[in-house]
């Protein structure tokens, strides 16, 4: 502890106090990078971080005038022996987030996959820095893109299809779906927006479709669809690498509003012969044609037919003695959709 006294003149009272211990000077070594992830996506690996505020010994690099000025320094290595190989540089302000992403060679994107280690530091204006920090991505050969993709409109909702992968292995299949407008992530950034309202990963074998069963009338569904691979490393923890993207956008703003159900729907039980129900209901301006559909007993109700019934009668011949019968009816348009159902008619099948 030092004392320091002063005074104004010689012969007044002269004060004393006592300040606190002795700091070294600080060395004004950026903290380590805050949040560092890497993602491998084909032959590219996108890292992404925050830069820090404060030097390693806690002095702020927030400058009276603004941020301090950096330069990020980033490395890779494949094994722990390796020395760290630098790949890349860039300058950046204190506190600001950064990206960095690469092509890799084709010793990274070849063969088995296998961890790769990326290491980025952060250097003042004389390239010093703190401790680097290392994220692990994967090297190897990537999974293969999705091809042929499509979306198609059925009646339980999209239907995507694709190509079947003609070298099936481990990869699982991960779909993602932007609704009401195209947002894509932009390219070589591992923490970019993906303001998806629908995703879902498909594991086991690839089955080369998937049906939507969520798509909205009224607005338009972007598909992004990727092949992707995860690796389990030696020291625990998972790592994954994925395919190329392939995107399909599904206009399905362009669908009008669906029809609604015919109305006076009747049944008429006739036991003459055979027990057969006849149906009729009024037809829908518009319609293309009608979707019937039947319940027995407390049982699901199940289509008649697989394709619309152009007419607007109908007759079931598949019935029983003593059957507890519930109809049905939804109009379908011009484009193959098919409209809300309509009030259900219960009929009970005379007893032999």
């Amino acid at each position: 502890m030092q004392r320091v006294c002063f005074g104004l003149l010689p012969w007044l009272l002269v004060g004393c106090a006592s300040q606190g211990p002795l700091r070294p000077p600080s060395l004004h070594l950026p903290a380590p990078v805050r949040g560092l992830r890497a993602e491998r996506t084909g032959d590219t690996v996108a890292l992404s971080w925050t830069n820090p505020v404060r030097t390693s010994d806690g002095v702020s690099l927030m400058q009276k005038h603004g941020a301090a000025p950096l330069t990020v320094a980033i490395c890779r290595k494949a094994t722990a022996a390796d020395a760290c190989q630098p790949v890349g540089s860039l300058p950046l302000l204190s506190g600001q987030a950064g990206s960095w992403h690469e092509t890799l060679p084709a010793a990274f994107a070849t063969g088995p996959a296998r961890p790769l280690t990326y290491q980025v530091q952060a250097l003042n204006g004389k390239g010093k820095g703190g401790q680097p920090v290392p994220v692990d991505a994967l090297a190897g050969a990537a999974p293969h893109p999705v091809l042929a993709l499509t979306a198609t409109r059925v009646t339980g909702g999209v239907a995507l299809h694709w190509q079947l992968d003609q070298a099936p292995g481990a990869d699982h299949i991960a779909l993602q779906v932007v609704r009401g407008k195209a947002a894509a992530t932009a390219p070589g950034t591992a923490d970019a927006a993906r303001p998806a309202l629908l995703s879902a990963e498909i594991a086991g074998s690839d089955v080369g479709g998937v049906l939507d069963p969520g798509a909205r009338l009224g607005v338009a569904q972007v598909y992004t669809v990727q092949r992707t691979r995860t690796v389990q490393r030696p020291s625990g923890g998972d790592l994954l690498m994925s395919s190329v993207a392939s995107s399909v956008t599904e206009q399905a703003n362009a669908l009008p509003k669906a029809l609604p159900p015919p109305t006076g729907l009747e049944a008429v039980v006739d036991t003459l012969a055979q027990p057969e129900v006849e149906l009729v209901s009024d037809p829908v301006d518009g319609a293309a044609g009608y979707l019937l559909f039947r319940a027995v007993g407390s049982g699901d109700s199940v289509p008649l037919s697989t394709a619309p019934v152009t007419g607007f009668t109908y007759t079931d011949a598949a019935v029983g003695p003593g059957q507890r019968l519930r109809y049905s009816i939804a109009t379908v348009d011009g484009s193959g959709q098919v409209g809300r159902r309509g009030a259900p008619v219960l009929v009970e099948m005379p007893a032999r």
